[in-house]
């Protein structure tokens, strides 16, 4: 039997036994069977599946678009192969609409193909000097996908299409993540959030630890560093252990926002991950050397920019000067410390700073909680308090939020 018959049967077959793994595996992009069907359907000819059943009369026209996508992808075509997928999984939602859940998998790994084909072909017109515009339409499509999901009103436990749903969401934070719109993540996660943690626990783990590592992310830029801690600790810990490029992407956002919240990582760790952007700054933190801290962040600047990181990496400066005026006060023995010694203390890490630009920084360490004390201006001294002038990072984390 050909290799396209045998394909109209495998699909049909699939569609009538509500066989999820079976579909799936079908139209997915990465499929070899729809790969070899798509080769003799385009050289040879021949037929699609039938019409089946209500919802599922438009299935020859979804393995058409399937082919014709496969075809697209064959000759290096990623535009065209972003329409025709975009048209095959609006087809497919329109079938999902009056289904039973059992076909969520696919539709959902038919999402994740479209947003995956969608960079590339705005890759492909970017090189050709055309206005990138795909991934925008894709994101046209997934916000149908997710209302379509979202809103069945079916129970969980008795197989709703919601199970879907964060698949979709994650496809979609990728896509304002791409394209630095990060204020319309809100609306997505606000209606995950809106749910019971029973509900988050019925979404497959792979979903959770993605939609995590996200929200984590984005709790990193609002600058909720416990919080974003949590997230991308959750989702380091529950992604597996054979991704390992996914676990250097969730590392380089959970090491600064560790950072941010009082625990510095080792120096074997940064060395282990080859964290080679935080080692200088991790040093400079540690010892207190600005010049140090001002050096690393210059040399890794348009690293930290293409990240997104460079904010976070700005907002560790206060720790530099923090352990600079600690040490210092070490060395003077007293809680009375002259601001010309913190001047001097710059000068040697290389850093040439005014009087008034000391006090400006003391000024913010000890409104921000990084010190207890005051300024004297009259007589030029930084008065510590005698009773934890350098309070924990994380305590002062607490008061931040208190205020």
């Amino acid at each position: 039997m050909s290799s396209l018959s045998q394909y109209n049967i495998d699909i049909e077959d699939a569609v009538r036994q509500k066989n999820s793994d079976a579909l799936q595996d079908l139209l997915r992009m990465s499929s070899s069977h729809a790969t070899a069907a798509m080769e003799q359907y385009v050289l040879q000819g021949g037929n699609v599946p039938k019409r089946l059943d209500d919802p599922w009369e438009r299935l020859p026209e979804i393995v058409q678009k399937r082919f014709v996508t496969g075809a697209a992808l064959n000759a290096n075509n990623w535009v065209a192969a972003f329409d025709s997928l975009a048209e095959m999984v609006s087809q497919l939602a329109s079938v999902v609409q009056y289904e039973t859940a059992w076909c969520i998998p696919a539709f959902v790994t038919l999402c994740v193909d479209l947003r995956v084909v969608a960079e590339e072909a705005d890759r492909q017109l970017v090189a050709s000097k055309k206005k990138a515009a795909k991934l925008e339409a894709a994101e046209r499509v997934l916000k149908k996908g997710f209302a379509l999901t979202n809103n069945d009103r079916t129970a969980i436990e008795d197989g709703s299409k919601k199970i879907g749903t964060l698949g979709i969401v994650n496809q979609l934070l990728k896509i304002y993540f791409k394209l630095n719109n990060l204020r319309l993540c809100g609306n997505l996660t606000n209606s995950v959030n809106l749910r019971s943690a029973e509900y988050f626990e019925s979404f497959p783990i792979s979903h959770r630890a993605t939609y995590r590592y996200y929200t984590g992310r984005l709790k990193l830029y609002e600058d909720k560093y416990g919080e974003a801690v949590k997230d991308l600790e959750f989702a380091n810990e529950n992604l597996p252990q054979h991704l390992e490029l996914n676990k250097r992407h969730i590392m380089l956002f959970l090491i600064p926002a560790k950072i941010l919240t009082g625990t510095l990582p080792s120096e074997r760790m940064l060395h282990t991950l080859n964290m080679v952007w935080f080692m200088d700054i991790v040093k400079a933190i540690r010892s207190g050397n600005m010049g140090l801290f001002n050096k690393a962040v210059e040399e890794h600047e348009e690293f930290f920019i293409r990240k997104a990181l460079y904010l976070a990496v700005e907002k560790m400066r206060p720790l530099v000067f923090r352990s600079l005026c600690k040490r210092v006060a070490d060395m003077w023995m007293s809680n009375k410390i002259p601001l010309r010694c913190v001047e001097r203390s710059l000068k040697v890490c290389g850093v040439g700073m005014e009087a008034d630009e000391v006090e400006c920084m003391l000024a913010n360490l000890i409104f921000n909680g990084y010190i207890k004390g005051y300024i004297s201006h009259k007589v030029g001294y930084l008065v510590l308090s005698k009773k934890k002038p350098f309070p924990n990072i994380s305590e002062r984390s607490k008061s931040i939020i208190k205020r």
